[in-house]
């Protein structure tokens, strides 16, 4: 459920984009082709050859969903030294080490990437004096490719680095190391303490994880409802309709006083999660079959995803759900 990566991930990749690359049709070269391509002295060429090995990259993917043969797959990691080195080298194009980053991601895994390139990635990560765009990709990536015990104790240093979307990046890796729940949550704790809101997100997500095992992790949930960014109170707000939050009265507080907030999201999605802690549901009910009503198709789009939120934990949500289906402008949505 690490909603802070799914957040981060899409704006990460618009940043780094290789749309706009000429080049390689992976399919019509060969991909040894590709990789000496990446050391010519034409950046165009280098270029059009870091897109086509994400192509490549991608394509091995997919074959091997399919049992197929991934046969980029095995080339890139036969010259995935090489290809850190390329990544390494700070006078290179950072579209360039970007895309290598990412084609060694989605080609490997930690069991077949060369364990031996992790520390190399680590140091351009922790790098200062680095690109944040070449930074933010291997901190994203380093999950995927690299054994926790030897990325979990650099991401947690990388996390409380000067520049801030290398931390947020970094701080959206953090559930999925396997890192001890008093650790997460004491960086939780601190980590709401951040000036990026990205950073602050990654926090809200760890403790709503840990919420229904560490009470504890509830103090920071309260956080993000009361936090000065709209975005951090809406990840906070609406993580809290699928997560218990137990009877903190801190929480119902902040919910209740977001029933009042200008975004119809923010303030529908506190009623589903007072629906969620409350013994009488009936008012917050109310609340979103109000919002059904509407004559505010945004108003009337929130209650109606609040409401399916609702309905998975079996709360009394039928007739305005049904409702809803009869609605022009959401059925658009849907659609």
């Amino acid at each position: 459920m690490n909603l802070c990566r799914k957040v981060l991930l899409p704006v990460m990749c618009s940043l780094v984009s290789i749309a706009g690359c000429q080049g390689h049709a992976f399919g019509a070269e060969n991909p040894e082709d590709i990789i000496t391509d990446l050391t010519s002295t034409d950046l165009h060429v280098r270029k059009a050859a870091a897109a086509s090995l994400v192509e490549a990259a991608a394509m091995s993917v997919s074959d091997a969903r399919k049992r197929r043969k991934p046969e980029s797959h095995k080339i890139i990691q036969e010259h995935v030294e090489s290809l850190v080195n390329i990544v390494e080298d700070k006078n290179e194009d950072v579209e360039v080490r970007s895309s290598i980053v990412r084609a060694i991601a989605m080609s490997g895994s930690p069991k077949t990437v060369d364990q031996k390139v992790i520390p190399s990635l680590i140091r351009v990560m922790l790098d200062e004096q680095d690109h944040e765009l070449v930074r933010s990709w291997i901190a994203m990536v380093l999950p995927d490719i690299g054994e926790a015990k030897r990325v979990a104790p650099a991401l947690l240093a990388v996390s409380h680095c000067k520049n801030r979307i290398v931390r947020a990046s970094a701080s959206g890796q953090l559930g999925r190391l396997g890192l001890e729940p008093e650790v997460l949550i004491a960086w939780a704790d601190q980590a709401m303490n951040d000036q990026s809101p990205g950073v602050r997100i990654s926090a809200v997500s760890t403790a709503a994880e840990l919420s229904k095992q560490h009470k504890e992790a509830s103090s920071i949930l309260f956080r993000g409802l009361t936090d000065s960014d709209q975005m951090v109170q809406d990840v906070a707000v609406k993580l809290l309709t699928f997560v218990d939050a137990g009877k903190s009265e801190d929480i119902r507080g902040a919910l209740e006083e977001l029933l009042d907030h200008k975004e119809p999201a923010i303030r529908m999605n506190a009623a589903a999660a007072l629906m969620r802690i409350s013994e009488n549901t009936s008012k917050y009910l109310e609340s979103l079959i109000a919002g059904i009503e509407s004559d505010d198709a945004a108003l009337r789009e929130a209650a109606a995803l609040a409401l399916c939120n609702v309905e998975h934990h079996g709360k009394p949500a039928v007739p305005a759900l049904t409702k809803a289906l009869t609605d022009p402008d959401l059925r658009k949505q849907a659609g």
